[in-house]
């Protein structure tokens, strides 16, 4: 007997949240986190195996879920940006540095993604916040 395949764990959760609702029930608050930290997790295995375009799905479906995870907006960011789609990308930045206003790490990334659009001028911007949140922190 052929073995059966293994569902990927991005599948697993749409059919665990496509059965939640057909029948009538909504997720609980811990399943909902669950279900986002499986699909982050599906969506940066899939970044990391060249599939980009799946990974941001995956991330994409986070931000629907929880538009206020910045993670997603990051992790999308970095696929938009293998795929050569820096505005959306730094459009997706932008979002981690409004939910994130205090990380430097957020204008940090964001920076490069100027300067990979010749924008110096935001570049220097955004690298002369991080460098100031850096100097804040005790």
């Amino acid at each position: 007997m052929a073995p059966r395949p293994q569902l990927s764990t991005r599948l697993f959760s749409c059919l665990m949240l496509w059965e939640l609702l057909l029948v009538g029930c909504q997720p609980t608050e811990e399943q909902q986190r669950q279900q986002i930290a499986e699909t982050i997790q599906s969506g940066r295995q899939l970044a990391q195996g060249g599939r980009s375009e799946e990974a941001i799905a995956a991330f994409t479906e986070v931000i629907r879920l929880d538009p206020n995870c910045a993670e997603a907006y990051a992790a999308r960011a970095d696929a938009r940006e293998v795929l050569g789609e820096l505005q959306a990308a730094v459009a997706d930045s932008s979002q981690v540095v409004r939910l994130t206003p205090d990380d430097p790490e957020a204008y940090r990334r964001r920076a490069w993604l100027y300067l990979k659009l010749d924008d110096q001028e935001r570049a220097d911007a955004d690298l002369a916040k991080a460098r100031q949140l850096r100097l804040a922190v005790p």
